[in-house]
């Protein structure tokens, strides 16, 4: 990564450039990122690239036990 120097206001130009339009219509997710068919073709980009696929510790804990443990206290009661 290269550093470089810029006049602030140039700096701010450059910034500003990046800002979409008003109304501007962002696609976020496309292709394989895409809600609609990223459980079928995202295992197989990782199968293609020879990655593994990282798997993600899921914690269930009700609400009520979080704010409890946080804060002392039970909130229903």
């Amino acid at each position: 990564m290269a550093m470089m120097t810029l006049p602030v206001l140039e700096f701010i130009a450059r910034l500003v450039n990046h800002i979409p339009d008003r109304n501007f219509r962002s696609i976020r997710y496309y292709g394989f990122l895409a809600n609609r068919v990223r459980g079928k073709l995202l295992p197989l980009v990782y199968t293609l690239l020879h990655k593994t696929r990282r798997s993600v510790k899921k914690v269930y804990t009700l609400w009520r036990e979080m704010i409890r443990r946080t804060f002392g206290f039970d909130p229903p009661k």
